[in-house]
């Protein structure tokens, strides 16, 4: 063999390039307008929200509204992050096909973001805008390095220095991503549901709905043995010296997300002697407003690295909760930051401060440092002339979303909840949200849950996987209490089994009622690694 097939053999970026360069092309066919609308919202938690949203009508970007799903080309949200946490709630939503409003008149120069229109609502801010996705961003779901790092495994009030330790494990995360792996972050998450030791026994032993730790994703685009045992050998050093807990997913054939292997136990004492304490808890001493901040624009590898370590520059930007996530190929970096000595009361105050911080034509730098100036009180980043370049090279042309400060549920803690998952696939040219979450949250009112209304949903993500088929994955929080009343334990079987079988029933007896075609793999359980029972994994 020649020396240049054997140089050709080794490497894979031109095949790599070409695979890249055709499915841009494909997409660029499936979606001539080349852009994706896109709804967020930052609101104060509460259950129905989002089932709420999904039977109201559609805003416009000009202030105006049309029904949901009466329109093809406007339709309900497809791919979709929605989360909770501490309080605050998260919902984006994109569409692709004909833009909303003044969108349609704004095309893009390929130089600057159209300018994103928020509204007001009862519930917080929405913020509708458009923006080009990138094309050539790959992830392969079936190749993720999947794990979860405990930062504490007990239900308590959270400290700011909480936050400050899940913001230097999201930017550890995200180094070991960019810099690592060379791959994108699929998805990072935080507070998130743990696994438990032990999935039997009494219903106190099954694990609550959310704990304080950080799940993440990264989606190898060139998996490889060694690759992993690095990837894993790091975080398992990180987690050591810090005292944190490690659980890793399961990457054996046969094995779906959610089976996971304890590598490393929390050890508090260790935990104790590398948290920050400089500042008070969260709730303690006027601190009880959270604000949350998402960056929206075209998918790259390193642009959650770039965006965290901006922040890690800030010695009080505390993180007390993220949703980062990739839907239609646009990044979504969602952030929760601790406001530090303001009270409840300056909540409308400080929102309208960072409003005006954020209404000026400054780009992403800009925008940041006026926003965590007005947060943080006037802490000043340290100079960092090549992260600044970094930032503006990875998320220069990114919106950022800022507001309205929310108060923050800092004694949700002790409700205890359980995590109940589903899942579904819906293969249809017409697929959208709407119709398989709204039958899911009828049942869940039909069997008398959640007192009757929808479901507090903790955590949705629902994705195009190509030839039409969107698949979702979210998690319920239902009150324990309640769930032990309507479905107690018996000898042989437990209560929350039987609940997850008859919602599972009922719900798909909803969609046959709804006559929703092609919804399948319609799934209801308490195990993560159960969902999609009916079929043969990925």
């Amino acid at each position: 063999m020649s020396e240049s097939k054997q140089a050709g053999a080794h490497d894979p970026t031109p095949a790599l390039a070409l695979a890249d360069l055709a499915r841009a092309g494909y997409l660029s066919m499936r979606q001539p307008f080349m852009q994706v609308d896109f709804e967020v919202h930052h609101l104060k938690d509460r259950p129905g929200y989002l089932d709420d949203l999904l039977r109201a009508p559609t805003l416009r970007g000009d202030g105006g509204s049309q029904s949901r799903g009466k329109h093809r080309d406007v339709g309900t949200f497809m791919e979709t992050l929605s989360t909770s946490s501490f309080g605050v709630g998260l919902v984006v939503g994109t569409r692709t096909g004909k833009a909303l409003g003044e969108f349609e008149s704004k095309p893009h120069d390929g130089s600057s973001p159209v300018k994103v229109v928020s509204q007001s609502t009862p519930d917080g801010l929405v913020f509708l805008g458009t923006a080009k996705p990138n094309l050539t961003f790959l992830y392969e779901a079936s190749r993720v390095f999947e794990g979860i790092i405990v930062l504490d495994d007990q239900p308590k009030r959270v400290f700011v220095r909480d936050g400050l330790l899940i913001r230097k494990v999201v930017a550890f995360i995200a180094q070991l991503a960019a810099e690592t792996a060379h791959a994108p972050i699929l998805s990072l998450q935080s507070p998130v549901q743990i696994p438990s030791a032990s999935w039997e026994g009494e219903p106190g032993r099954l694990p609550r709905s959310s704990s304080l730790a950080v799940r993440f994703a990264i989606a190898l685009q060139q998996p490889s043995t060694q690759l992993r045992l690095r990837l894993g050998h790091l975080v398992e050093r990180y987690c050591e010296e810090n005292g944190l807990g490690l659980w890793l997913s399961d990457t054996r054939p046969g094995y779906r997300s959610g089976n996971w292997f304890l590598i490393k136990g929390l050890d508090r004492a260790k935990a104790a002697k590398h948290a920050d304490p400089t500042f008070d808890r969260v709730g303690g001493h006027g601190l009880e407003l959270c604000m949350p901040m998402t960056l929206v624009g075209p998918a790259r590898v390193g642009s959650t690295d770039a965006v965290l370590k901006y922040l890690s520059r800030f010695s009080s930007a505390s993180v007390l909760g993220c949703s980062i996530s990739s839907l239609d190929d646009l990044a979504f970096i969602h952030l929760q930051l601790a406001v530090l000595g303001e009270p409840a009361s300056a909540r409308e105050r400080l929102s309208q401060r960072v409003a005006d911080a954020t209404s000026g034509e400054d780009n992403t730098l800009g925008a940041l440092e006026r926003t965590l100036d007005v947060v943080l009180q006037g802490d000043r980043p340290y100079a960092d002339n090549e992260g600044d370049a970094l930032l503006l090279n990875r998320v220069g042309d990114y919106q950022v979303l800022v507001g309205p400060a929310v108060d923050l549920d800092v004694a949700g803690g002790k409700v205890r909840k359980l995590g109940i998952w589903v899942s579904w696939r819906w293969q249809s040219a017409n697929a959208d949200l709407f119709a398989p979450l709204t039958t899911l949250n009828d049942a869940v009112r039909a069997l008398g849950l959640s007192n009757g209304e929808a479901p507090n949903i903790e955590y949705l993500v629902c994705r195009h996987v190509g030839d039409s088929v969107l698949r979702a994955k979210g998690k319920l929080a239902l009150m324990s209490d309640q769930v032990d009343a309507l479905f107690p334990n018996t000898a042989y079987e437990l209560g929350v089994s039987r609940l997850c079988v008859s919602l599972e029933d009922a719900w798909r007896a909803a969609i046959e009622d709804a006559d929703v075609p092609g919804v399948s793999d319609v799934t209801v359980s308490w195990r993560e690694y159960w969902l999609g029972h009916w079929t043969a994994p990925a």
